[in-house]
């Protein structure tokens, strides 16, 4: 496999022990460690996924557990949908109190033993057949390289993958035994714990490690009255608020019994009783709930307009290296309402999906925000505009 960082920057408020100067937020970088397969692996992989994913899918509804278990999952809907879902539960409720939770480090975490035990019980069996065995052995005790060391010998030429001819592959047979293999490049994780994510059944595999714990939390939640809901590593639960303080203890000793630790800081509770507002509100799937309306995580609002200024950038950058005129119909697709499957359309179906404009008002300035950044780099660039009809 191939090793990369994936880096996310996000902004968070300042919390005590900050840096004195910091006034409203803190920027960070996110960092998450993803594999991705060869080929040939990533069809083999695929192929006992869908293996799995079949015998799994019935073992939920078997179970009740199929309206719990939320990521990763065909015919659940999206994120948003499973939000809103979550959000009018906790409205028809008289009185309620939400808690989520997080697990630290989820993928990295998963302990081998465990699931093996359970790969084997979905198949029903006392041990893993060989093929199974091969692999299970694939996604827990992976090879891979880093992804800095094959750009290193891509633009020393020990590659011949930069050749033109052969740009879709890494690298050959022989260049890989040869410049990584007998290098010593190649790595192995030979942790007893931890499997590759963003392989084609690692998603899988993280549900099936956490179905006795969803067990438990289900159960725990029903006899409650209450609701369960787990996204990945994302764990909500609704309760009426007598049962309140028994919910982090059985939470944690579930977690607990997986070999598996809760995130200290992501931990959020919140009061909801009919007609009152709960501030701060609710955050959950990317969106926000406080008791009246939903909305759009704020972070995420600014994240769009964060990307539209880079894309504007870039996308002027290179019109001034090149014929100096700016064509911005695919600014326009990409970044406002002209298309469907912008963030201006994400907002549009949340909007359609709880019956109200809010989330549209929180975007009512993108066209005025896209028009400066457009009008800016052009003025900066020197460029010109070729004309174009205005977008309806």
């Amino acid at each position: 496999m191939i090793r990369f960082e994936a880096v996310t920057t996000r902004y968070r408020p300042v919390r005590e022990g900050d840096e004195p100067s910091r006034r409203e937020r803190v920027r960070e970088k996110k960092q998450r460690t993803l594999l991705k397969s060869a080929h040939l692996d990533g069809a083999i992989l695929s192929y006992y996924a869908a293996q799995l994913s079949a015998r799994y899918e019935s073992l939920l509804r078997v179970s009740g557990l199929h309206e719990q278990v939320l990521a990763y999952r065909p015919g659940v809907g999206m994120a948003f949908e499973q939000a809103v879902a979550v959000f009018r539960d906790i409205a028809a409720r008289p009185s309620c109190r939400v808690h989520t939770f997080d697990v630290s480090g989820f993928f990295d975490n998963l302990q081998h033993s465990l699931l093996k035990r359970r790969w084997a019980q979905l198949l029903g069996l006392p041990t893993l057949p060989p093929d199974h065995y091969r692999v299970f052995r694939a996604v827990t005790r992976f090879a891979y390289v880093e992804e800095s060391v094959l750009r290193e010998l891509r633009s020393s030429g020990l590659l011949r993958s930069g050749e033109a001819e052969r740009r879709h592959r890494v690298c050959e047979p022989d260049e890989f035994r040869l410049q990584l293999r007998d290098t010593g490049f190649v790595k192995v994780n030979d942790r007893p714990f931890g499997i590759a994510q963003g392989s084609p059944i690692s998603a899988l595999l993280s549900n099936l490690y956490m179905l006795d714990f969803d067990l438990r939390m289900s159960r725990f939640a029903a006899e409650r009255g209450g609701l369960y809901r787990r996204y990945a590593d994302d764990i909500l639960l609704v309760v009426p608020p007598e049962f309140s303080e028994q919910v982090t203890p059985a939470v944690e000793a579930c977690a607990a019994a997986e070999q598996l630790r809760l995130h200290p800081e992501k931990r959020e509770q919140r009061d909801f009783a009919s007609g009152q507002l709960t501030r701060p509100p609710i955050q959950y799937l990317g969106l926000t709930f406080d008791g009246e309306q939903v909305l759009i995580r704020s972070s995420s609002i600014a994240r769009y307009y964060r990307r539209m200024k880079a894309a504007v950038t870039a996308k002027a950058m290179r019109a001034a290296a090149g014929s100096g005129e700016l064509w911005s119909r695919a600014l326009w697709t990409h970044y406002s309402h002209v298309s469907r499957r912008s963030f201006y359309g994400y907002a549009r179906r949340i909007s359609a999906a709880t019956g109200a404009p809010a989330p549209l008002r929180q975007l009512r300035r993108h066209v005025r925000v896209l028009q400066a950044e457009i009008a800016a780099a052009v003025a900066e660039q020197g460029l010109t505009q070729p004309p174009r009809k205005r977008p309806r």
